[in-house]
């Protein structure tokens, strides 16, 4: 046996100014109050968490392999100070009062170990990492009770190994050690997992309205106005325990998807006080230091949250009375709106910001244990991305051919509060609380070639993208004793809003052979008659979405002998509400007949000033639409049965049904006033059976039968049509649009040969009927048309490969002892997608792939990391995707392809005392272009003289470097 102490030192101590805090929040006139009150709470709280006794903490492993020792006892003598190890092996002994003690260190099957006079000053932290000898006496079967810590490696595979379905997840342990700052950055780690556009997840090459979001077990609401899908770069990483993504259905979870659930859970409450600060910043080598181009905000754009500077004045009346003014009322309007398009390109990016908060503790209340952590993250930082664009006609000839620059500042903050109180034993009582806000403010710059209109054009567009989304949840558990039943309830409230507020487009050109004198400069496209929102237009919009979510659950044993035996019953109500409004304006030219022609001329700063808004100059028109308002709700009530037990000792068998009564509303208008309903109930029968042979207890083959479903979202069934400056493209909805059916099947041997470790291999095939894609349609112009459509049939079939390794085992081969800290993790998928297109409307033949399903993804990372507490961790991950489609073609147009690309991601982490970390990250190192093409000759690969590209794009490569400190 062994063990080494490490030098002592004294606990630092941080000071923070709460009135310093408070002052400045107070001088924000505008912020919202909740915000104010929650980073108060946020503050206040931890402070007091902060202790000033001394600690002791270290590994335990055996002395011959050097395995972790899991669950063994560390104590001080005569005391009742001490902890168990965790999952790797560590443990973290507080609060020790200064004084002398002897340790005392127990495990079974290995020979007790005392270590005398170990003494310790206030604040003293000392580090003992131990090495047992195994002892000779045999001892009988030993059981061991305690909770899974799902944020360590180790605690998610026991929790996959033991899992009802088939699912696979990262835990927080593995978030820490890659670069990733939000959930769309981590989930795309997960085996047979991609990311579209940073944020949307696919899953086995299932697009994000296959997918269901939950948060701490509550359904999440879409966060996107165009699509059902959540959003995952609004959620910061730095609040997850860790994520699981459940790719078999079972009757206790949602009927909606076929791609997987992905379950986020957020921070727990920690077994002892606990309080960490992360601070940060970052270097972007496209931007950092570089030209930067923006316009004026308002004073809490560091927030996320306009100010109001935005917003739309107060005395531009209502919609009814702005469109039935005369002329001169019209005119009148336009001065409040002032003159707000200057564009300041004097500034330079600054380097990204990042801050990150956490505290918990552990207490009494009426003598019963209650839990509390707060957790607060902050990031900023702005970004260049040069982007080209071009479109082409069927027989490849060129439409027009445009370079964008997009300046960008990107705000991600969010917080989380929970609680959880004890009352009794085996009764729980959490309340969850969490705040995020992402929002995106953009100035987009465009210059190119129309070949189709035959002129030089340059445009741009402002816009500020306000995502927020708040969850609270309250969960209780508790048995009732007399009938042997466990009971619990989940109760949800869901809020999130969408928000942009005065979204600018503008556009000058000249013609490629001057006609006259104004071919000779760049004039302003501002309407002789009808005004547009795409020609010196504004629009404002706001969505809000709430929802409410209610279910209760029993859990029966099946024999008193076996527990995990079961029959599991309940039922939930989840109930939806939306509302979506938007206002359109543009300016247009006055009056024709005396119109001063030279003030097209005018610059962009300077062409709606005060003096040019009048009878010989532009007015404002409001062309917003009765389209552009819609309201809709949706209530689904669910019930399930569920059987939990072992049909024979080794084959578990989870099988069940579940009901879900489903009712949608929708109310709007069309472009002829004509007023559009969609009011539908669907009841929906879906079973599942779940089956799991475990050969031994290190390996198991599962198998699962599924039927789910997929639902239209409110906006793919609203006739509302917005236009996307970027993409040249109008959205519009659907109300035709009818849910579709799936039916799934899963075959998966897995393979656990010690902690931290496991392999496994996949198959599984998806059966789909009306399944809903987006479709792009061409227009003229250069313009097109994106909806959404039912297709009668696709397929789905692949197979997913997993490993998490150990290299412990060169180093026995090698006599050599670098290994054993070497992990190495990779997955890979490979699938193929069938849709039948001869039966779609717009007459195309033959089979295609599956909106946005990739033929193969590859994640892999080679991860170092040193058990004790001074250690360097090293982290490389890899990441590649195969060619997918992002935009379904209609009516001749092709197929518009995403091509493979590399992404590289390495971490440096340095340890100091235990208690400060230091971590380098290097993001997107190989900066791979993003490309998106039509395979002109279906090639199946992109050609750069055959193929026509239409987006192509440098991302660009990060470097940061943060520091954490442990109190």
């Amino acid at each position: 046996m062994s063990f080494a102490i490490t030098s002592d030192y004294r606990n630092s101590v941080l000071t923070i100014s709460i009135n310093a805090v408070l002052t400045f929040a107070s001088n924000q006139k505008n912020m919202h109050k909740y915000i104010r009150h929650f980073v108060i709470i946020l503050i206040l709280f931890p402070i007091s968490l902060a202790a000033q006794s001394a600690r002791l903490y270290g590994s335990l492993s055996d002395n011959v392999n050097s395995e972790p020792l899991i669950g063994a006892t560390i104590r001080l003598e005569n005391t009742s100070i001490g902890a168990i190890t965790d999952l790797n092996g560590d443990y973290d002994i507080r609060n020790i009062p200064a004084g002398t003690y002897n340790v005392v260190v127990s495990f079974i099957g290995y020979q007790a170990l005392h270590i005398a006079d170990i003494e310790f000053t206030e604040s003293q932290i000392k580090q003992i990492d131990i090495k047992l000898e195994a002892s000779t006496t045999e001892i009988g079967l030993v059981e061991i009770i305690g909770t899974i810590s799902k944020k360590t490696v180790n605690g998610l595979l026991i929790e996959q190994k033991n899992s009802a379905n088939v699912s696979d997840g990262i835990s927080g342990e593995s978030i820490r050690k890659s670069p990733d700052k939000n959930t769309g950055e981590v989930v795309r780690r997960i085996s047979g997992t991609s990311v579209q556009d940073n944020k949307f997840v696919v899953i086995r090459g299932l697009n994000d309205r296959y997918n269901a979001a939950m948060l701490n077990g509550i359904p999440l609401p879409s966060t996107e106005p165009d699509r059902k899908a959540f959003s995952f770069e609004i959620f910061p990483a730095a609040l997850l325990d860790n994520l699981v993504v459940y790719k078999t259905a079972t009757p206790d979870l949602p009927g909606d998807f076929a791609g997987g659930v992905i379950r986020l859970t957020t921070k727990d409450i920690p077994d002892q006080s606990v309080m960490n600060l992360s601070i940060g910043s970052g270097y972007h080598s496209v931007s950092t230091g570089k030209e930067y181009h923006s316009y004026k905000g308002g004073k809490t754009d560091w927030l996320g949250i306009d100010d109001g500077t935005r917003a739309l004045h107060s005395e531009i009346p209502d919609t009814k009375t702005f469109q039935s003014g005369t002329s001169n009322d019209k005119i009148g309007y336009s001065k409040y709106m002032g003159n707000d398009w200057a564009i300041n390109d004097e500034l330079t990016h600054a380097p990204t910001q990042s801050l990150q908060f956490s505290a918990g503790n552990k207490f009494k209340v009426l003598k019963h244990e209650m839990g509390l952590i707060t957790a607060l993250t902050y990031s900023h930082g702005s970004k260049t991305n040069v982007s080209e664009r071009a479109d082409f006609n069927t027989d490849t000839s060129k439409l027009y051919s445009y370079t964008d620059k997009k300046y960008s500042e990107n705000t991600l903050w969010g917080g989380i509060l929970n609680l959880t109180y004890k009352p009794a034993k085996n009764v729980k009582i959490s309340f969850g609380n969490m705040i995020s806000v992402n929002t995106d403010d953009a100035l987009l710059e465009r210059e190119g070639l129309n070949y189709e209109s035959e002129r030089f054009e340059k445009a741009n567009a402002m816009t500020f993208t306000q995502n927020k989304l708040h969850t609270h949840s309250l969960t209780i558990s508790h048995p009732l004793p007399a009938a042997g039943i466990e009971m619990k309830w989940d109760i949800g409230l869901n809020f999130s809003e969408r928000v942009i507020p005065d979204l600018r487009k503008m556009l000058y050109t000249k013609n490629f052979i001057p006609q006259d004198e104004y071919d000779t400069l760049f004039v302003a496209q501002v309407p002789l008659g009808s005004a547009s929102p795409n020609y010196a237009g504004k629009f404002w919009s706001n969505l809000n979405e709430s929802s409410n979510y209610g279910s209760v659950e029993f859990a029966v044993p099946i024999s008193k002998e076996n527990k995990d035996q079961k029959i599991k019953f309940g039922a939930s109500v989840l109930n939806r509400q939306r509302e979506f409004d938007a206002r359109v304006f543009g300016y247009r030219v006055a009056n024709l007949s005396k119109f001063n022609w030279e003030l097209l001329k005018s610059s962009q700063d300077t062409i709606f000033q005060a003096n040019h808004i009048g009878v010989n100059g532009f007015r404002l028109d409001e062309i917003t639409s009765p389209s552009d308002k819609y309201t809709s709700s949706s209530q689904n009530i669910s019930g399930f049965l569920m059987a939990d037990h072992k049909i024979i000792p080794k084959l578990r068998a989870v099988y069940g049904i579940r009901v879900e009564s489903y009712s949608q509303n929708l109310h709007s208008f069309g472009y002829s006033r004509d007023t559009i309903d969609v009011d539908t109930t669907f009841v929906n029968l879906l079973p599942s059976l779940n089956l799991t042979y475990a050969i031994n207890d290190k390996n198991n083959i599962r198998a699962a039968l599924s039927q789910t479903l997929s639902r239209p979202e409110f906006r793919e069934l609203a006739p509302f049509s917005f236009y996307d400056f970027t993409t040249s493209s109008s959205v519009y909805g659907n109300s035709k649009l009818i849910p579709g059916s799936i039916i799934n099947a899963d075959l998966r041997y897995e393979i656990y040969p010690g902690a931290g470790r496991m392999f496994s291999f996949t198959t599984f095939y998806k059966k789909f009927t009306n399944a809903i894609e987006n479709v792009l349609y061409p227009g003229g112009a250069g313009s097109f048309s994106r909806t959404y459509e039912n297709v009668p049939f696709a397929i789905n079939y692949g197979i997913e490969a997993e490993a998490r390794i150990r290299l412990n085992k060169i180093d026995s081969l090698l006599n050599t002892a670098c290994f054993g800290n070497l992990y190495l993790s990779s997955n890979l998928a490979i699938i193929k997608s069938e849709v039948d297109l001869s039966e779609l409307k717009n007459g195309q033949g033959g089979v295609r792939p599956l909106q946005g399903q990739s033929p193969y993804i590859i994640n892999a990372g080679l991860i170092y990391q040193k058990s004790d507490k001074k250690g360097m961790g090293i982290s490389l991950l890899y990441n590649r995707i195969g060619r997918r489609i992002s935009d379904v073609g209609a009516d001749g147009y092709l197929d518009i392809y995403e091509a493979p690309r590399n992404q590289l991601d390495f971490q440096l982490t340095k340890t100091f005392f235990g208690k400060a970390e230091l971590k380098l990250n290097f993001s997107e190192v190989l900066d791979s272009d993003i490309i998106k093409y039509q395979d002109q000759n279906d090639s199946g690969k992109y050609e750069k003289e055959k193929d026509t590209r239409i987006y192509s794009s440098s991302p660009g490569s990060g470097c940061s470097i943060s520091f954490s400190y442990d109190f």
